[in-house]
């Protein structure tokens, strides 16, 4: 490939006749003159060749080598003979009224992608942290049709005056719908009440929290609720955690260590040979402790059935169980399970969860810590949807 062929790719500059550039410490600065070339006059579409003046456009580019680039243009500006417009000739480098690069601001997109803060992002880039917010202010980034099933949960997000923002997400293609600025009822309400193509939702998958029921109740009557899987399994987890920390306290030195170090045991769905010979040592010590690791691993069986009515049935059975043992630390269990029995026994039959969004949440997590918080929700939106997007958005 020519030299100056090379030079146009590069720049993204037609017609070069002439460059030369110059480096002062940490800066590039190139300057570019152009060949003359016939314009169409944007008012009449007369083709001119006439040039009224010159000026010298600074435009800052994507770094190169590490060093801030500045591109000095030399511009030209054309008059019309037939109409008496003046104008300046289109460079498909740079916008109109802009003073960076297209690809400036496309590589400024690019690593919004990551979890970088928007301030370091603009240093990168020879920014004010100030414009690189503008790029994401003048970006639209739609909410996400509505699909089969609807996942919803909240977030700490410390945005727009709110502590908590909600997700709506659709789990199966694994997309955000859309960032709400508040969990607060009258907000989501109201944002619910337009929300299109509601009649498409036919699963919704929430936490135990009642606002959201009373809202998936009111705006998607059809829907089937499902509790997320998480919420009601650490229910049973925390109850025997709790019983495991009851009777530890009561032990001496010896045995209270290997409690203590026994927590992860407890909680797992199978144990080894020497688990199981250490387990039994255990359950010779509180026979509390044994009644509720039987509770938690019956409890583990149930999640494996596939059908509603035994879910139901094994539920019941579970709680009256559970009552009986009068172990007190399974009474919130008890109401959680009484309380959303049916939603419950929904999250258990039916394949979805709230799996997608609690990756997502961690993500927001990261982003926030990284750039010590988001105040600006719209910002945080943007940048959630924006990173959450298959397809990049273009610049311009």
């Amino acid at each position: 490939m020519p030299h100056n062929d090379f030079i146009t790719d590069l720049l993204n500059i037609q017609f070069i006749s002439s460059l030369s550039h110059k480096i002062v410490k940490d800066n590039l600065d190139i300057f570019v003159e152009t060949a003359p070339q016939p314009q169409s006059c944007p008012c009449c579409g007369n083709i001119t060749s006439f040039i009224h003046d010159y000026r010298i456009q600074k435009i800052k580019d994507i770094p190169i080598s590490n060093f801030k680039t500045i591109i000095h243009l030399k511009k030209r500006r054309y008059v019309c003979k037939k109409c008496q417009k003046k104008f300046y000739e289109i460079y498909s480098i740079i916008p109109k009224f802009s003073k960076t690069t297209t690809r400036l601001k496309q590589s400024v997109l690019y690593h919004a992608k990551n979890f970088l803060p928007m301030k370091l992002i603009a240093n990168m880039h020879n920014l004010s942290s100030s414009s690189g917010f503008r790029y994401f202010k003048h970006l639209q980034i739609p909410t996400n049709p509505l699909g089969k099933v609807l996942s919803m949960d909240e977030f700490k997000g410390n945005s727009g005056g709110e502590k908590f923002q909600v997700i709506l997400a659709n789990p199966v293609e694994k997309e955000v719908v859309d960032i709400l600025k508040s969990r607060n009822y009258i907000y989501l309400d109201n944002y619910f009440k337009n929300l299109k193509d509601k009649e498409k939702v036919q699963f919704v998958v929430i936490d135990m929290w009642r606002e959201y029921h009373r809202l998936i109740k009111k705006h998607f009557k059809n829907a089937t609720i499902i509790i997320d899987r998480y919420h009601f399994i650490r229910q049973v987890d925390w109850a025997i955690e709790n019983v495991r920390k009851r009777v530890q306290k009561k032990l001496p030195d010896e045995d209270r260590l290997q409690f203590k170090h026994s927590k992860k045991l407890l909680l797992k769905r199978t144990a080894t040979l020497d688990e199981q010979s250490m387990l039994q040592r255990m359950f010779s010590i509180s026979y509390d402790l044994e009644q509720a690791y039987q509770l938690k691993k019956w409890f583990y069986e149930i999640l494996k059935i596939r059908e509603k009515q035994q879910a139901v049935k094994e539920i019941k059975n579970w709680i009256k169980a559970s009552k009986e043992s009068k172990l007190k630390e399974f009474k919130d269990a008890i109401r959680a399970f009484k309380n959303w029995q049916d939603e419950i026994c929904n999250g258990i039959v039916l394949p979805y969860s709230n799996g997608y969004i609690e990756g997502v949440n961690n993500k927001i997590k990261v982003l926030k810590r990284n750039s010590f918080c988001i105040r600006n929700f719209n910002i945080l939106r943007t940048r959630i949807m924006y990173m959450q997007q298959k397809n990049s958005l273009s610049a311009s």
